[in-house]
């Protein structure tokens, strides 16, 4: 992080916010007021030289993020055109773990059956979703804008008095 021009507690609150993006509480967890951690909070995150700390902050966690973006899409990928005749044998039989290629391992589950052997299954349900959330096709937010006319919302036309 950018350490240049902060106080040690402004530096505390940039270490603290990185690690759930509450500004409130990384406010508190910093040493501000509870009763004043919300505004301090929101101004402090409008300093230059807080708001350069963060960002770098955040820029290092995204680098070390379990899955990038690419990587979720790359599974995604593989998960809707992969061909489930590649899971078996000429005879129809499951092919045994060792035997598939690692990106079809990661894509397929599997059960034990003691009769059959492994049963491979894919939801490629979860693919496509998982695909158009990164795509920007699908959203858990709904969206209830509504737009009205002022004189829809009195009940005739506003006039100025006389």
């Amino acid at each position: 992080m950018a350490k240049k021009g902060l106080t040690l507690k402004q530096r505390r609150f940039a270490a603290e916010y990185l690690k759930d993006q509450n500004g409130t509480q990384a406010a508190i967890r910093a040493g501000y007021s509870k009763r004043t951690a919300r505004f301090q909070a929101a101004d402090l995150l409008t300093i230059p030289n807080i708001a350069e700390a963060v960002e770098a902050g955040l820029r290092k966690v995204e680098a070390k993020a379990i899955l990038t973006r690419e990587e979720i899409e790359r599974a995604a990928k593989v998960r809707l055109h992969l061909d489930m005749g590649a899971l078996v044998d000429a005879e129809g039989k499951s092919l045994a773990l060792k035997d598939l290629p690692e990106e079809v391992r990661r894509a397929v589950s599997f059960t034990r059956d003691p009769e059959k052997g492994l049963i491979y299954s894919l939801n490629r349900d979860k693919a496509i979703d998982t695909a158009a959330r990164i795509k920007g096709m699908m959203s858990d937010k709904l969206d209830v804008t509504h737009h009205m006319k002022l004189e829809d919302l009195i009940g005739g036309s506003w006039e100025e008095p006389t």
